[in-house]
């Protein structure tokens, strides 16, 4: 069932292992034991083992498809990619013993078979080698699909990396704007903290020379009054 919260590429690799891992447990507990020949079923286990690798890249490629998806998306969808994981695990035992069963077949064939065993039908031997070659042209189909998927997922998540680098780069440019304005301010306050000064220091300067001039005056005055005194009464 389709989730409007995964992206499309996701869904399509979900379709895809979904409708493959039916087949391939159909084959397992039906085709291959039910199958005429032993020849049939090792051609068609071996089919199996081809699609399993098949099956293991869609989910090597929902991985993938993840690492692109928002992380509240990506946590609700990890659990099914473990259990899609799980899965081929058990498909892939599930060949390897029954590809076990079929080597003793084999075994037990060979020793109870006449030592000139007569030869299979042509047209059995045309279908197993069309029906291989079939398989192998719809798994390197299959890969083929798979890989361009890949680098298509890849491209945009190339070009998502980029834009967030286009974006940082932008923001750092910002920053080095208000860190320049910042700089141009603080040497305008520097100079108006240095004319500050100078202006304080000329205050400075003339209160002193208003102070000696008081006091020079004051010498003056007491020196006259002084002088005034004496020579009135003397």
């Amino acid at each position: 069932m389709a989730n409007p919260s995964a992206s499309a590429i996701f869904e399509t690799y979900e379709r895809e292992f979904q409708s493959l891992s039916h087949e391939l447990s159909t084959k397992l507990a039906e085709s291959i034991p039910q199958a005429d020949s032993l020849d049939t079923k090792k051609q068609l286990l071996n089919q199996t083992d081809r699609e399993i690798d098949e099956a293991e890249e869609i989910v090597s490629q929902m991985e993938m498809e993840l690492l692109s998806l928002p992380q509240q998306i990506r946590v609700r969808l990890q659990p099914r990619v473990k259990a899609y994981k799980t899965e081929l695990e058990k498909l892939r035992k599930d060949a390897k013993r029954l590809r076990s069963t079929l080597s003793s077949s084999f075994d037990r064939a060979a020793l109870l078979s006449h030592p000139v065993p007569s030869p299979r039908p042509p047209s059995l031997d045309a279908a197993v080698a069309d029906s291989d070659a079939r398989a192998r042209l719809l798994g390197g189909t299959a890969r083929l699909e798979i890989a361009s998927r890949r680098l298509d997922a890849a491209q945009r998540i190339a070009l998502e990396t980029e834009q967030v680098g286009v974006g940082t780069l932008g923001v750092l440019q910002q920053q080095r704007e208000q860190i320049l304005r910042t700089r141009d301010t603080l040497s305008n306050a520097d100079g108006f903290i240095a004319q500050s000064q100078r202006v304080l220091k000329g205050m400075q300067r003339r209160m002193m020379t208003n102070k000696l001039i008081t006091g020079a005056i004051v010498v003056v005055l007491v020196a006259m009054i002084i002088l005034i005194i004496y020579l009135k009464w003397f």
